[in-house]
C-alpha cells in the first residue's frame, strides 16, 4: 500500500491504539486508499465517541492530506512523551483519520487532479439531501465503500477538509426545494457551538472575507 510510506516509524510501532485499514475508495490499481484508526481501540469497549476527519477529496487539495498525516503523528508521538490531553483523547475516543479519499487525484495534481481517475468529483457523488442520482454509475462501487464505512461506523462528529476557500460549512448542502438558502440539519445548534470553540483558536479566521 503506497500511503504507507508516509507513515513514520513511530507510529506503526504503537500499534496498541494505532491501526491501519483499507478502505478501496480509488479507481487506479496501483492505490490504496487507508484510514487510521487512532484511539481506544479495546474491542471489549463498544459505546465510545468515534470521530472522523477526511481530507483530499479534491486530489489536488493536498494541505488537509498533510495536515491528517501529521495529526496521526503528533498523537503517536505525544502519547508516547505522556502528553496529558492527547492521553485522555487516546483514552476515551476513537479518531478515524482518511488521509486522502482521492489519490488518484492526487497522484494526478495539478487542474485534472481534483476529479479521480475517473474523471469524476467524488464531492458530487453522493445521496444529497434533495436528490438521489449521482454524476457517474462508473463510480458506484468507490461510492458503497465510503458509505459502507459510515453505516459500519455511529460517527459523533466528522469533519471533511478542503483547500482554497477559508470558509466552514454545515450541512445540509442544498434546499429540499433547490433554493439557494440556509437549509439547517436538526444538529445545526452543535455545529455552530463546535465552530465557535474553533475560533477561539484560530480568530484569524474571522478576518476571512469568503
Amino acid at each position: 500500500m503506497k500511503n504507507i510510506r508516509y507513515l513514520p516509524k513511530s507510529m506503526q510501532q504503537r500499534m496498541v491504539f494505532f491501526k491501519l485499514k483499507p478502505l478501496n475508495a480509488n479507481v487506479m490499481e496501483n492505490w490504496t486508499s487507508n484510514y487510521l484508526g487512532v484511539g481506544n481501540l479495546h474491542p471489549t469497549i463498544l459505546v465510545i465517541p468515534e470521530v472522523k476527519l477526511v481530507a483530499n477529496m479534491h486530489g489536488n487539495e493536498v494541505v488537509g492530506r498533510e495536515l491528517l498525516l501529521r495529526l496521526a503523528k503528533y498523537l503517536c508521538d505525544k502519547y508516547k512523551e505522556g502528553d496529558g490531553l492527547v492521553n485522555w483523547l487516546i483514552q476515551h475516543t476513537r479518531i478515524h483519520l482518511l488521509p486522502s479519499m482521492n489519490p488518484d487525484g492526487y497522484e494526478q495534481n495539478g487542474l485534472s487532479g481534483r476529479n479521480n481517475a475517473n474523471d469524476v468529483d467524488l464531492n458530487r457523488n453522493f445521496p444529497d439531501s434533495d436528490q438521489l442520482a449521482f454524476q457517474s454509475e462508473m463510480d458506484r462501487n468507490s461510492r458503497l465503500e465510503i458509505l459502507e464505512w459510515l453505516r459500519e461506523i455511529p460517527f459523533v462528529l466528522s469533519a471533511n477538509i478542503h483547500g482554497g476557500a477559508l470558509v466552514a460549512n454545515y450541512p445540509f448542502d442544498g434546499s429540499i426545494d433547490g433554493d439557494t438558502k440556509p437549509s439547517p440539519s436538526p444538529d445545526d445548534a452543535t455545529f455552530h457551538l463546535n465552530y465557535r470553540a474553533h475560533l477561539k483558536l484560530w480568530p484569524e479566521r474571522l478576518l476571512s472575507k469568503e
